[in-house]
């Protein structure tokens, strides 16, 4: 059990660190549905009951009657600075793991029937603390009606002192439009969200509307038009695709020059060729070594920013021989999975019908990762599968004859 640090909390010390069987006077407990090896109590505690585990094996063990310890998720108010916990408990099922919150289930049971999944409802707490589980200081809020407790409680800050506060509006060129009051006079004739407008101060968002919007007496800068990518933010090395070397076992490479595939310089590599993607012709190209480029441009959806040339980091899915590198493409709020080793193959090798399941592609290349394009051929896959197996019991009988 997580012991929570520097929490000084009766509740929490005596009723949910109290592991004793005993009940606790005025303690109830009812079986909890779909989990009925557990049951919870009006007090919040958590009890595995007494039952019989099959094991795969075929083999049986015999769990006896234990009060669950709980977990807490940790989350932090940036406004207070200060730290916040709600209780969790575990439950598994045919091998299963599931996360509850231990407050909707004692409300459920010991309060007020209600659907478990319906998110747009959370469960309260009437002294404002949420290790404190008893059913009589719980009670039921919209999320509205939480926003408004959590205001009143002076736990956030109060956007109507945000919403007051006078904006201009910027096209994403950078060309000025108009200048509100207020983000309220702003939303009213607009039509935008007063949080949406916020979140675009708060760098939460780049555009509301397909707008930039900056405080009236903030002159924006040229770099206040430019939006760096997720991937740009996170990735800790320009030219090293870390994440995806990570997830092939951090292979021994030279960083400064990796391998095509985790190599995100602009700067093309040795006789290296490029291609549009079909269906994506004036935003994305791929070149002979299987990177993957994104063109500069504005983007069209809604949410529109300016995106610089970059090359694409690649993901990783599979293990072992089936693994394969792949990407996601977004075109007008629509994303699309590509395999490299396939697009690669159809683009600079031959053209084929890429909605063709029956149709894969072999890779031959050594290290399924580092691709050559002359390793890659096109085959059925029964065909593929049959090799497979081939090479497969192959490799067997050299075992048993070394054997």
């Amino acid at each position: 059990m997580k012991i929570l640090p520097d929490i000084e909390d009766p509740y929490l010390n005596e009723v949910l660190y109290n592991t004793s069987l005993k009940d606790i006077p005025g303690e109830e407990w009812k079986i909890i549905q779909d989990f009925d090896s557990y049951a919870i109590s009006n007090f919040g505690r958590v009890k595995s009951l007494e039952r019989w585990t099959e094991f795969p094996n075929g083999s049986f063990r015999k769990e006896y009657e234990l009060i669950k310890k709980p977990s807490f998720k940790k989350y932090f108010n940036k406004y207070l600075n200060h730290s916040f916990y709600r209780v969790q408990c575990s439950f598994s099922f045919k091998g299963i793991h599931y996360n509850k919150s231990v407050a909707r289930l004692v409300y459920y049971y010991f309060v007020e029937k209600f659907n478990l999944k319906n998110t747009s409802v959370v469960i309260s707490y009437k002294d404002g603390n949420s290790l404190h589980l008893h059913y009589k200081n719980l009670q039921m809020l919209s999320s509205r009606e939480k926003s408004v407790m959590a205001v009143e409680r002076n736990r956030v800050k109060n956007r109507n002192i945000e919403y007051q506060k006078p904006v201009s509006q910027y096209t994403v060129q950078g060309d000025w439009v108009k200048t509100f009051e207020s983000i309220y006079n702003a939303d009213k004739a607009l039509g935008l969200g007063c949080r949406n407008i916020l979140y675009v101060l708060q760098k939460k968002s780049f555009t509301a509307g397909g707008f930039r919007w900056f405080l009236k007496d903030y002159p924006p800068q040229k770099e206040d038009f430019l939006r760096k990518t997720a991937n740009q933010a996170l990735n800790p090395d320009p030219i090293l695709n870390h994440s995806l070397w990570k997830k092939l076992g951090k292979p021994s490479i030279d960083k400064d020059n990796p391998p095509a595939c985790l190599n995100l310089s602009l700067k093309n590599l040795p006789e290296e060729h490029w291609k549009p993607i079909p269906g994506f012709e004036h935003r994305y190209m791929i070149s002979d070594k299987g990177r993957i480029k994104r063109l500069s441009g504005w983007t069209s959806h809604h949410n529109i920013f300016y995106g610089e040339e970059q090359i694409m980091p690649l993901n990783l899915m599979g293990k072992g021989d089936t693994q394969y590198l792949y990407i996601r493409l977004n075109q007008k709020e629509k994303r699309t999975l590509l395999m490299i080793s396939r697009l690669l193959y159809y683009c600079f090798a031959e053209k084929f019908d890429m909605n063709d399941k029956t149709l894969v592609i072999d890779n031959h290349n050594e290290m399924l990762w580092d691709i050559d394009l002359s390793k890659l051929s096109l085959c059925s896959f029964s065909s593929l599968v049959n090799r497979k197996k081939e090479h497969k019991n192959r490799s067997k009988e050299m075992l048993l004859k070394k054997g």
